[in-house]
C-alpha cells in the first residue's frame, strides 16, 4: 500500500515490538552519595573520638523514611522483637565463620563507625551506621580488587547496602547478619549486586525497599520478598533469565518500570495491595504462561507484558480502570480476554500481533479503540463493540485475516486509516449514520467485501478507502465533495457507480482496474479529474457534461474501447414558499422546517436536487442535501427573507440543470 504515514506507523510498532525482548538502558540514573567514601588505607582505621560517637548516634534527617516505620495499624511483631538479637541469611556455598578480618591486604573506612578490607578473596564489611551511595561502581573503594573476591560478609550493625557496593562481583558463598528489628538492615541500593553471581537473596525481614537495578543480572532463581517491603526500583530484578518463581509479599503499592522484565517467570500473581503495574514490568517474560491481577490494580502501564509469547491466560481484578500501550503485545498464544468493566479505552497496540486471540469480550462503558489494537491478531473470528464507542482508531483491526463479521455501532463518527484494512475474511459492513469520517484504506484488501454503504455524513472518500475489496455497487452520497486517489482501484467486481451532483474532484487512479464497469457518469459538479482514473476499464461509456468535458477529456486517454457521450439537458424550474415556525418554540431549542413546505416546482427537472444559502439571517441554515432549514434557538419574531440556490444533480444519462435562486419566508411568531 502507499500510504507513507500508515507504513511509518506500521514500520516504528513492529520494530518496537520486536525490539522487547532485548532492553537498552538508554540514560544511568545519577545517585548522590549520602556520605564521602573513604580513602583506602592498608591498616584498619582506628576508632573515632567519643565526641564523634555521640554525632553518629544522632538521626539523620534524610534517614526519616527508614526510620519511620509502619503506620499505628500497620505494626509488625518484628518491631517489638529485641534489637539486639540477630538474623543470618547465607549466601551462596556458604563459607566458615570469619569473626575477625584477619591478614587484611586492603582496608579503609565507609563512615565514622563503618569499616571494610579484602583479605584473600573475602570482602568483610563491620562496625555500625550506613553505607555511602556511591555514583558509580569505579567510585567503591573495593572495586580494584573485585575480581579477586569471591566470599562477602556484612556483620549486624550495617543498615544499609550502597549504591554499585557489590556490582559485577563474583559471589560464591559469605554471609550478611543483621540486628532484629528498627537496628536492622533497612534497604538495599541501586546496582548493589547488579551483575553479580549473588543468586538467590534471602531477605532479612527488616528490609523495605530495594533500590533501581539492584539485582539485575545477579543469576537469581526464585524471589519472595519479605512482609515489610515497601519499595523496588526499576529494574530491579530485570534480566534473570532463570528467574522463574517470584513472590510478591510486602507492602507494595507499585510494581516498577522494567522489574522483572526479560526474566524466565512461567507465571505472576498480583497481589491485591498492589495498585499499579509500571511500564515494562514483565515484558519479555516469554516462558511466562498465565497472569493473575489482583483487584488492588488501577492501571497497567504500556508494554508491562509485553512479548509474554508463552502467555494463555490473563485474570484482570475487576478495578483496573486503564491498560497502557502495547500492555499485551506480541503474546502470540493469548487465546481470550475479557476487559474489566471500569476500562474506557482501549490503547494503542494493546493487544497488537497476539496471533492466538480467538476472542474478546469489551465492557459496555466502553468509549474508544485506539489505533493498532488488534493488530494482526489473526485469529481473531468476530468482536461485538459496545454502544458506546465513538472512535475507531487507525490500524485498529488491521491484517485480522479471519474476522468475518463486524458491527460498527451507531455512536462512531470516526473510522480512523487502515482501520479495517487487509481483514480477507470481511464480507460485510454496515457503516451507521452518525459516521463522518472514513479512514485513508480503511478497508482496503478486504477481498471478501462484496456490501459496503457510505453515510450520507461523510464528506470526503480518502486513498485507498475500499481498494482491492469485492463490491459490485456503491452509491457515493451527495454530501461527498471529493474521492481520493486508488479509492476503489483493483475492485473488479464494481460493476454499478453512482455519483452525486456535489462531487467537486476524483482522484488519481480512483477507479483503475474496474474492468467490470460499462457505464460512468461524471456529474457536473465536478471541477478536477485525476490522472488514469478509469483506466483498465474496458468497452466503457463515459457521460460527461458538456459544459465540463474540455476539463475531464485529457484524464480519459488509455482506455481501450472507449466511448464518451454527452449528457442530455437537464430543465428545472422552482419557486420559494412561505412557512411559520412558533416563537416559543424556537426560544426553547432550534426547530427545522421540510423542504416540501419551503419549495415548490413547475418543473423538478431529473435527479436529486442540491441547495445552497445565498444570502439570509444567519440564525437561518439550509441544508445543502435535502434543503431543509433549520431555525436556530432564541431567533427573534420576524419575518424573514432566505435567498436559496437550487440546482437539479441529473442522472447517468442526464446533465445537471442551470442554477436557479427562489426566496423562502420564514415567519417567527
Amino acid at each position: 500500500m502507499k500510504i507513507k504515514k500508515l507504513l511509518a506507523f506500521l514500520i516504528s510498532v513492529a520494530m518496537i515490538v520486536g525490539m522487547v525482548p532485548t532492553f537498552v538502558f538508554a540514560k544511568e540514573i545519577d545517585f548522590e552519595a549520602e556520605e564521602p567514601a573513604a580513602t583506602e588505607s592498608s591498616e584498619p582505621a582506628e576508632e573515632e573520638d567519643e565526641e564523634d560517637e555521640e554525632e553518629e548516634d544522632k538521626e539523620d534527617p534524610s534517614d526519616s523514611d527508614d526510620e519511620d516505620d509502619e503506620d499505628e495499624d500497620d505494626k509488625t511483631s518484628d518491631e517489638t522483637e529485641d534489637e539486639e538479637g540477630t538474623e543470618e541469611v547465607v549466601l551462596g556455598d556458604g563459607a566458615p565463620v570469619q569473626e575477625e578480618p584477619k591478614n587484611a591486604y586492603a582496608s579503609g573506612k565507609l563512615g565514622k563507625k563503618l569499616y571494610w578490607s579484602v583479605s584473600g578473596t573475602s570482602l568483610t564489611i563491620w562496625g555500625t551506621g550506613k553505607m555511602p551511595n556511591w555514583k558509580s561502581e569505579t567510585a567503591v573503594p573495593w572495586h580494584s580488587y573485585r575480581s579477586s573476591i569471591n566470599y562477602l560478609y556484612i556483620y549486624s550493625g550495617v543498615k544499609s547496602i550502597g549504591n554499585y557496593a557489590f556490582k559485577d562481583i563474583n559471589i560464591k558463598g559469605g554471609y550478611i547478619r543483621s540486628y532484629k528489628g528498627k537496628k536492622g538492615l533497612k534497604s538495599i541500593g541501586a546496582y548493589a549486586f547488579a551483575g553479580s553471581t549473588v543468586g538467590n537473596f534471602p531477605f532479612f525481614k527488616t528490609i523495605t525497599s530495594i533500590g533501581a537495578h539492584a539485582f539485575e543480572n545477579c543469576g537469581a532463581t526464585s524471589v519472595t520478598l519479605p512482609k515489610n517491603m515497601k519499595s523496588m526500583g526499576v529494574y530491579a530484578y530485570a534480566n534473570n533469565p532463570y528467574l522463574t518463581k517470584v513472590k510478591l509479599n510486602g507492602k507494595l503499592k507499585s510494581i516498577p518500570n522494567y522489574c522483572f522484565s526479560n526474566c524466565g517467570l512461567s507465571a505472576i500473581s498480583i497481589p491485591k495491595k498492589v495498585k499499579s503495574i509500571g511500564q515494562f514490568a514483565f515484558a519479555g517474560c516469554s516462558l511466562m504462561t498465565a497472569v493473575t491481577i489482583g483487584k488492588g490494580v488501577k492501571t497497567i502501564g504500556q508494554y508491562a507484558f509485553a512479548s509474554c509469547s508463552a502467555l494463555t491466560k490473563v485474570t484482570f481484578g475487576k478495578n483496573v480502570k486503564s491498560i497502557g500501550q502495547f500492555a499485551f503485545g506480541g503474546c502470540e498464544k493469548l487465546t481470550a480476554v475479557t476487559i474489566p468493566a471500569k476500562v474506557k479505552a482501549i490503547a494503542m497496540g494493546t493487544f497488537i500481533e497476539c496471533y492466538g486471540l480467538k476472542t474478546v469480550k469489551l465492557p459496555s462503558k466502553l468509549t474508544a479503540i485506539g489505533s493498532g489494537a488488534f493488530y494482526e491478531c489473526t485469529s481473531l473470528t468476530n468482536i461485538a463493540i459496545p454502544g458506546k464507542v465513538k472512535t475507531i482508531g487507525g490500524a485498529a483491526f488491521f491484517g485480522c485475516t479471519s474476522l468475518t463479521s463486524i458491527n460498527i455501532p451507531g455512536k462512531v463518527k470516526t473510522i480512523g486509516s487502515s482501520a479495517f484494512s487487509g481483514c480477507s475474511s470481511l464480507t460485510s459492513v454496515k457503516i451507521p449514520s452518525s459516521v463522518s469520517t472514513i479512514g485513508e484504506g480503511a478497508f482496503e484488501s478486504c477481498s471478501k467485501l462484496a456490501t459496503v454503504n457510505i453515510p450520507s455524513a461523510v464528506k470526503a472518500i480518502g486513498p485507498y478507502t475500499f481498494a482491492g475489496t469485492n463490491i459490485s455497487s456503491i452509491v457515493v452520497p451527495r454530501s461527498v465533495t471529493s474521492i481520493g486517489e486508488y479509492a476503489f482501484s483493483g475492485c473488479t467486481n464494481l460493476s454499478s457507480v453512482t455519483l452525486n451532483y456535489g462531487l467537486k474532484s476524483i482522484g488519481n487512479n480512483a477507479f483503475n482496474g474496474c474492468t467490470a464497469l460499462r457505464i460512468f457518469t461524471f456529474p457536473s459538479s465536478v471541477e478536477t479529474v485525476g490522472a488514469g482514473v478509469l483506466n483498465g476499464c474496458k468497452s466503457i461509456i463515459i457521460y460527461v457534461d458538456s459544459a465540463s468535458s474540455s476539463k475531464i477529456s485529457g484524464s480519459l486517454t488509455g482506455i481501450s474501447g472507449r466511448t464518451i457521450r454527452t449528457l442530455d439537458p437537464n430543465v428545472m424550474e422552482a419557486a420559494g414558499k412561505t412557512a411559520t415556525v412558533k416563537a416559543k418554540k424556537v426560544k426553547k431549542k432550534a426547530q427545522t422546517v421540510s423542504a416540501s413546505k419551503l419549495y415548490g416546482y413547475v418543473t423538478p427537472g431529473t435527479g436529486f436536487h442540491a441547495f445552497r444559502k445565498v444570502s439570509g439571517n444567519s440564525k437561518i441554515v439550509v441544508n445543502a442535501v435535502n434543503g431543509n432549514v433549520t431555525v436556530k434557538k432564541g431567533l427573534k419574531k420576524g419575518t424573514y427573507k432566505v435567498a436559496v440556490e437550487i440546482v437539479a444533480g441529473g442522472d447517468a444519462t442526464t446533465a445537471a440543470s442551470a442554477p436557479q435562486t427562489v426566496t423562502i419566508t420564514i415567519k417567527v411568531k
